[in-house]
C-alpha cells in the first residue's frame, strides 16, 4: 500500500508584533480586484505597512510601526491573499514540478520610507487536486466547505490551489511536504502551516 502524500495550507503567522500590508481604504471589492489582476501582473495600488489592533471591539489601523516586525517573508494582507517576499517566491519557484503553471503578481509594499516588492501567485490553469468523494461541498457545487485532496493527484505539484471560486488568484495556497520542509529549514519569517486533509 502506497503512503499517503501530505500537504499543508501555507498561512501567515500573526502576532501582536506583526505589521500588516494594508490596501487603501477606498479599495474595490474582492471580485473586482480579481478581474483586474486576471489581466495584469501588478496591483493597481500600493500596500502600506500598518499596525492593526482592537479598540472597543473595532479594528484600528495605525501608521505607528514602532516595535513591529517589518518585512516578514509572509505578510497578512487586506484581501487575505498570500503575500510573499522575494525570498519565499524564489524558494517556491526553484522547487516547482513544472505542472503548476504559476505566474506572479507584484505588490509594492511601503513601510516608512522603504518600498519592497512582494508577490502573489496566480495560476494559469485550474488544477485537479480534489478527492471528490471525501470533499464536503456547499449547496453550490463550486463552493467547497471542507476540501479533501487526492494523494495521487497532489503528487504532481509542489504548490497548488483549492478549486472553486477565485482559483486563479487564491487566498488558500497549499504546499507539498517537501516544500514545507525546505521553507522550515530556511527559517522564513511570518510563515505557518496547517496540515490539510488528504485521502
Amino acid at each position: 500500500m502506497n503512503a499517503i502524500a501530505k500537504c499543508y495550507l501555507l498561512k501567515t503567522k500573526i502576532s501582536k508584533k506583526t505589521a500588516w500590508a494594508c490596501a487603501p481604504n477606498d479599495r474595490q471589492p474582492s471580485h473586482e480586484l480579481n478581474k483586474i489582476l486576471d489581466t495584469q501582473d501588478s496591483f493597481p495600488f500600493s500596500h502600506h505597512l500598518k499596525r492593526i489592533g482592537l479598540r472597543r471591539g473595532e479594528l484600528i489601523e495605525s501608521d505607528n510601526l514602532t516595535r513591529l516586525r517589518l518585512w516578514d517573508d509572509m505578510l497578512p494582507e487586506s484581501y487575505a491573499l498570500p503575500l510573499m517576499s522575494k525570498r519565499l517566491r524564489l524558494i517556491i519557484e526553484n522547487n516547482l514540478t513544472g505542472k503548476e503553471k504559476i505566474e506572479w503578481i507584484t505588490a509594492n509594499v511601503i513601510g516608512g520610507n522603504v518600498t519592497q516588492k512582494y508577490y502573489v501567485a496566480k495560476f494559469r490553469c485550474k488544477l485537479d487536486v480534489l478527492d471528490h468523494k471525501e470533499t464536503v461541498f456547499g449547496e453550490n457545487a463550486a463552493h467547497i466547505v471542507i476540501p479533501c485532496f487526492s494523494s495521487k493527484k497532489i503528487m504532481a505539484y509542489a504548490v497548488f490551489h483549492k478549486p472553486g471560486w477565485f482559483w486563479k488568484i487564491p487566498t488558500a495556497l497549499y504546499v507539498c511536504e517537501r516544500l514545507k520542509k525546505i521553507i522550515t529549514k530556511e527559517r522564513l519569517t511570518g510563515v505557518a502551516f496547517e496540515e490539510a486533509y488528504v485521502k
